[in-house]
């Protein structure tokens, strides 16, 4: 199982790929910061530029693709989980950082909470299509917005597994215990590389965003160069 001793390797070498300010990244970084820069009554009072934003992180993000439901409605899709996630019970993973104190194992239920709302909320959208709702894009959404959870794509599961840990489908409370532990045994270490990328450009990455960067990276590595650059065409 990994000790996570190659963090700063691993997030720099993903931050490498970032090049320039269009860089879809940036989706993800304005995304994150428009929540998180603004009180609940003011992103209420702004919900059509609050799903315009997670609207353009998730397509940014590959979540419009054909085989998915997103690409055949407007941004008002993005509106009732604007909603959801506001809901005052969710105010402590608004307010806490998940995975800097010891406690937060307890807001596991919380995020669980968090995750089947969203999906609920979607949910009629998918099945008129015939599509589910997949953990991939709920945890996109919770990603963009709460920050409290990686984004469990293709690459961050082969990074997990890499490492020795294991996913659940669905997302239960044992694969989001593991993400706790990993990033809890490694807090120093995150903590110096959210400080580093905040001084360089000027965004306060939560720590599962961190933790998403490097199981990402790792599975990017893990996989085969002709086959990256064959998922990439």
């Amino acid at each position: 199982m990994t000790d996570g001793m190659n963090i700063p390797e691993k997030v720099s070498a993903y931050l490498a790929g970032v090049k320039g300010e269009h860089n879809r990244e940036y989706s993800w970084m304005r995304c994150y910061k428009y929540f998180h820069e603004r009180d609940p009554d003011a992103i209420k009072a702004d919900c059509d530029h609050a799903a315009l934003h997670l609207g353009f992180y998730l397509a940014s993000w590959g979540m419009y693709r054909g085989s998915g439901f997103l690409l055949q409605y407007a941004y008002t899709i993005h509106l009732g989980v604007i909603d959801c996630l506001l809901d005052p019970k969710f105010s402590p993973l608004w307010d806490q950082e998940f995975g800097a104190t010891e406690s937060d194992a307890t807001l596991i239920p919380l995020i669980l909470r968090a995750c089947a709302d969203v999906r609920a909320v979607y949910a009629p959208f998918g099945k008129a299509k015939y599509i589910l709702v997949t953990d991939l894009l709920v945890t996109k959404v919770i990603l963009g917005t709460l920050g409290c959870l990686p984004a469990i794509d293709e690459y961050f599961v082969k990074g997990f597994r890499h490492s020795g840990l294991r996913v659940s489908d669905p997302i239960n409370p044992n694969f989001i215990q593991q993400v706790l532990w990993f990033c809890r045994n490694n807090l120093i270490t995150f903590k110096a590389e959210q400080g580093r990328i905040e001084d360089a450009c000027g965004v306060h990455y939560p720590l599962m965003k961190l933790v998403d960067m490097y199981f990402h990276q790792v599975g990017v590595e893990s996989t085969p160069s002709q086959v990256r650059e064959t998922k990439a065409g």
